[in-house]
Formats: structure tokens, C-alpha cells, sequence
């Protein structure tokens, strides 16, 4: 994967691999992503990908609020925070951006951070000269604050003051209940208008899976919309992990995905999807994997030249079929599998002669929950009742577009939420 130069795409992001093992690199780096440019390796930039890979600084350290949950960093996280940095670096050392001059990204203060945020937003850095969504702004300007922070809690730079505000919010208790809780939210940081973020309507999202023209890749957005599967876990499945006969209780057929902590677990799959993946690997992917001068390691999705998909070739050509990203689909996968059995709960109290209040959600849908934490590979059921939420305004208010702002305040500030 490239970044945005003065003018050619170069690939700056590599992982450490055996070889460097071989000159001493520890072990438990194995894996984890470097940042590689022009001018050398950015020394600090990629000890603080190290510690987060090793799980030695998180950016809820040094915080006084008792509120905010801690969680581990995921793998594909940590890369995902290394190509945002790399777009900060790179936007640090372009003379053009700082009137001729270049800026210490160790020292950046509030004002340059919401320098970087306008200089997205009008298009004047990007790759194609439009603006960036303000969703892709935020998750770059938190990263940013991470590193500062980090820098700071090392020593390396002096304190980072930024101007913060706390709002309240719903979302599922270890109840069943809902409960609220208070979150701190940067100012400098862009926050998607909710009124610009719709919950798609199923026919929506059938156009938005016929928009993306590869198979493979229509058949990934399939995986998300009707899976719940991350990005990360689509791009990296393999054949064997969904043909099987022995992941089957009576009709229902589950497939094997590797999940965050690279945790297995089994996820219900529709035998219409099923069956089209089916035909795929016995067809298209037998004509992809031919064409590949490497030889086949398994991966279910492959490119027409036979190689898996990168993450970013996924998540692009998902976002090119509708306005929504992958994880905003894994939530709509969510909030409709509880949508489905809600009125499945109400058609047999209907043919009792009796009616079931939106209330009652949470004790009726217990079994519902407990399944859906499954298959999205939640560790903690708390996480999964938060799409109750969703589902009361989606019943309460069905003319109206649900929005996912808290969801996406929590990814975009925190970025490492179990989602």
C-alpha cells in the first residue's frame, strides 16, 4: 500500500518479518507494522506502534476519567493506525502545507492538528485533490493525538493541551437494561454530521452489493452485510473455513472465522450464501488461483490475478458500492438479525391475541443476543446489547434514518473499541 507524495505513490508500510527476527528484532514483534520513508524510518513514529503491538501503552494511559474501558490492541488495528501516521508524517514534512517550511510532528499542538483536519477537508491534502470524509479525518486526528500522547508519556514531548467536551450517552447494560455513560470527546476532532449518515433500507443495501462489480469482492460485502465478519476476518478467510460438512446443526450452517486476539469462532451463514460461495470456489476462484505465480495458500477471496485482497482494496471497494464503510454494515447486520427476531417475538404474541411492547425488547431477545454475541466475537455481552438501542429507534421510529454517531465517536476516538 502507497501513500500521497509530491506526486508518485511509493509503498512505505511494511511488516517485520522473519528475517529481521534473525538479526535480533524480539520475537514478539514478529508482525507488527513499520513505517519505512524517503528520509529513513521515523524512530518514534514506529516505537509507538511497537509498544502498542506489544501492549505496552495504551491510549487511555495517564488518564484521570474512570469511566473508559481498556482493550487490547488489535493486530490489524495497529496497521490501520500506522497508515494514518504515515499521512501525518508525510503531511509534516510537505513544505507547501506550512508556508515553505516543515514541523516537528512531536511537537504539533492543537491549532496544527486542526490545520491538518482543514487542509483534508478542502481537498487541499488528498490523493485526487476532494475532500475527505469527516469520519476518515477524525480516525487520522485521533492517531495523531495518540502518538503526542505517547510521546509525552515517554518524555519525548511536552504536554499536548487540547480543549475536550463529555456527553452522555445510551447503550446496553450486563442487565439487559440500558444504561448511560459519559464520554470524552476532543473538539479539534471532525464529528460526522448524524444527519448524513444513514441506516440503509435491505434494498439499499442490495444495490450497494450488485454496485460491487468483482465477485469475489461482492461476495466479501455479502460476508459483512449478512455475516456481521469485520473487514479484516473477510479478507482473510479461507475456503476451508466455509466448505465444510461438519459445521452444521440439522439446516443451519456455520463457518470458521479468526477473529480479534485471533480468536476462532463459528458464525450462522445462510444456505443461499453458502451456496453461492459454493459455486464461486468450484468456478471463478479455481480460475483466479490458475493465473497466481505463488502458490494457492487458501484464501476464500482472491483478485483476478489470483492474490488475496488487501485490506484497503476491500474496505475501497466496498465503500464505492454506498456511502457506508464495512463496519458501519457489520452494525447493520446486527441491528437487523435483532430486527428479524423481534418480529418473529411478535407474530407468535399476535397469534396468542397478544401485543409486545418495544420495553420488553430486552427480555424477550435474550437467546437473540447471546447468539449475535457469538457471531460477531464480542468478549463482552455489553457490547452486543448497545444495538438495542438501534433497534428501539429503529421500531419507535421507523420514518426516520437511524444514525450511528456514538458508534462511530467510539471508533473514531477511542479506535480500538470491541466492535
Amino acid at each position: 500500500m502507497g501513500v500521497m507524495g509530491e506526486s508518485v505513490w511509493v509503498k512505505s508500510v511494511f511488516k517485520i518479518g522473519q528475517s529481521a527476527l534473525d538479526q535480533g528484532v524480539p520475537e514478539a514483534l514478529l508482525g507488527c507494522p513499520f513505517i519505512l520513508m524517503a528520509d529513513g524510518c521515523p524512530d518514534a513514529a514506529n516505537r509507538h506502534l511497537q509498544d502498542l503491538w506489544r501492549g505496552r501503552w495504551h491510549p487511555d494511559e495517564g488518564e484521570t476519567v474512570t469511566f473508559k474501558r481498556r482493550y487490547r490492541v488489535a493486530p490489524s488495528t495497529v496497521e490501520q493506525v500506522a497508515y494514518r501516521l504515515l499521512n501525518f508524517l508525510q503531511w509534516c514534512g510537505t513544505p507547501r502545507m506550512h508556508l515553505g517550511q516543515i514541523i516537528d510532528p512531536l511537537r504539533v499542538g492543537e491549532e496544527d492538528i486542526d490545520q491538518y483536519a482543514r487542509h483534508m477537508e478542502s481537498g487541499a491534502w488528498s490523493s485526487d485533490g476532494l475532500h475527505l470524509a469527516k469520519t476518515t479525518i477524525a480516525q487520522r486526528q485521533v492517531s495523531v493525538i495518540h502518538l503526542r500522547k505517547w510521546a509525552e508519556h515517554r518524555g519525548l514531548a511536552p504536554a499536548l493541551a487540547l480543549k475536550t467536551t463529555f456527553s452522555k450517552v445510551k447503550q446496553g447494560a450486563a442487565s439487559g437494561n440500558t444504561t448511560t455513560v459519559t464520554r470524552k470527546h476532543y473538539a479539534v476532532v471532525r464529528r460526522a454530521d448524524p444527519s448524513t449518515i444513514m441506516f440503509p433500507t435491505s434494498e439499499e443495501v442490495k444495490e450497494m452489493i450488485q454496485a460491487v462489480e468483482d465477485p469475489a469482492l461482492q461476495l466479501g460485502a455479502k460476508l459483512v452485510f449478512f455475516c456481521g465478519l469485520r473487514a479484516s476476518e473477510v479478507v482473510t478467510i479461507k475456503v476451508a473455513d466455509v466448505i465444510s460438512d461438519i459445521r452444521r446443526a440439522g439446516q443451519q450452517r456455520f463457518i470458521s472465522v479468526l477473529g480479534k486476539g485471533r480468536k476462532r469462532r463459528n458464525v450462522e451463514i445462510d444456505s443461499g450464501l453458502y451456496d453461492e460461495i459454493e459455486d464461486y470456489v468450484e468456478f471463478e476462484r479455481k480460475i483466479r488461483a490458475h493465473r497466481s505465480k505463488s502458490a494457492d495458500l487458501g484464501t476464500l477471496l482472491l483478485s483476478e490475478r489470483g492474490c488475496p485482497f488487501a485490506y484497503r482494496t476491500f474496505w475501497a471497494n466496498f465503500k464505492a458500492g454506498g456511502a457506508i464503510s464495512p463496519h458501519l454494515g457489520r452494525h447493520w447486520y446486527a441491528v437487523h438479525y435483532l430486527l428479524k427476531a423481534w418480529a418473529s417475538e411478535q407474530r407468535q404474541a399476535a397469534r396468542d391475541g397478544l401485543m409486545l411492547a418495544s420495553q420488553s425488547m430486552e427480555h424477550h431477545l435474550t437467546q437473540e443476543l447471546i447468539t449475535l454475541q457469538l457471531n460477531l466475537g464480542h468478549a463482552h455481552i455489553s457490547t452486543t446489547q448497545r444495538y438495542l438501542v438501534a433497534l428501539h429507534q429503529l421500531t419507535a421510529h421507523s420514518d426516520r434514518a437511524i444514525s450511528f454517531q456514538d458508534w462511530i465517536d467510539g471508533d473514531s476516538v477511542n479506535g480500538l473499541l470491541d466492535a
